[in-house]
């Protein structure tokens, strides 16, 4: 267990941490095929993976309660039941944050060539390999090198200040629909809601799989557990917020 010199993350910090860490490429990269699936009820998928998130909460709060330690789910499972298994989740852990570093690298390289290219037509007539794929690979692999960059390289405080920038500009994106949607008459901002389910029940339910990633991060809170000030109280507190914030921002 971690001395009490060591614990220098209070609420505002850890619920930060939480924030920042769910918040980011997952819904950016992956809204869009929610709606093509399942429409508008897009909104119920999301609010359903929030209702499972807060249920995963729950156990990683307890857990955390119990066992106030940095380490999160390899040390919990190396608590609980064996070294063993705990050798083997902290390795489908780091393969699964891999994967997850390589969906969010490549929607936002999509994302920003399709751009570039709409803005500017001639950047893909003029060099063949920006469209092609090459572009979207080789943009890809520089975002994740400025970005491990920063991580290593940013100063104590960073992270609070990213996470306060990218919920401040979702939350610009948020005011900037929900004034498009209302400045028209109520008729109006109904029938942009139709066709609500075109997909039926298994629209949702895929909406469901393809989101659920974007409320992945809060477990983030309990594995840096033994730096958190007063662990039973702070944790809980940390996570539940981290996730309403999350979803305040999300359901709109």
């Amino acid at each position: 267990m971690s001395n009490g010199d060591e614990r220098h993350l209070g609420r505002f910090g850890a619920t930060a941490l939480g924030v920042g860490a769910i918040v980011g490429g997952g819904i950016l990269a992956l809204a869009g095929v929610a709606f093509a699936t399942a429409g508008t009820a897009a909104i119920v998928a999301f609010a359903l993976n929030g209702g499972i998130a807060f249920l995963t909460a729950v156990s990683f709060v307890r857990l955390a309660s119990r066992y106030p330690e940095s380490g999160g789910t390899y040390a919990y499972a190396k608590r609980v039941v064996s070294i063993e298994v705990a050798f083997i989740v902290g390795w489908v852990v780091w393969f699964a944050s891999i994967v997850a570093g390589v969906l969010y690298s490549l929607g936002f390289a999509v994302f920003a060539v399709e751009g570039a290219i709409r803005l500017f037509p001639a950047l893909a007539e003029q060099w063949s390999w920006v469209g092609d794929g090459r572009g979207e690979l080789l943009l890809a692999l520089a975002a994740i090198g400025v970005y491990s960059w920063f991580l290593v390289r940013r100063s104590a405080g960073g992270g609070n200040a990213a996470t306060i920038g990218k919920v401040v500009v979702f939350g610009l994106l948020v005011a900037g629909g929900l004034w498009v949607w209302l400045s028209g008459s109520p008729a109006e901002a109904v029938e942009h809601l139709r066709p609500f389910a075109p997909g039926g029940l298994l629209g949702v339910v895929q909406a469901m799989g393809y989101t659920f990633i974007a409320l992945q991060g809060f477990d983030l809170i309990a594995a840096v557990g033994g730096e958190v000030k007063d662990p039973q109280r702070t944790v809980p507190f940390a996570m539940y917020a981290a996730l309403g914030i999350t979803l305040v921002i999300y359901l709109p």
